[in-house]
């Protein structure tokens, strides 16, 4: 039995970050972009949340690599 993959599932990396970039760009309608590339625009959606928190990620505040990250309590032997 052959599975039918989806057009989603058959979009690469490169083809889910061109249809991110565009859905962030703002310049085509997401409805518009789903169509094209016959996917839902829920698909879309999600691709343009990720796209965003990750350039959120890139581009915020520096994190403090100073606080503790765990403590070792010694005891003696």
């Amino acid at each position: 039995m052959k599975i039918a993959l989806s057009a989603a599932a058959k979009l690469d990396s490169s083809g889910r970050q061109k249809l991110a970039v565009q859905a962030l760009s703002g310049l085509v309608a997401v409805q518009a972009l789903a169509d094209d590339n016959a996917v839902s625009r829920k698909f879309v959606y999600t691709l343009k949340d990720k796209a965003s928190l990750v350039l959120s990620k890139a581009f915020g505040p520096a994190v403090s690599d100073d606080g503790v990250l765990f403590e070792l309590p010694v005891t003696p032997v």
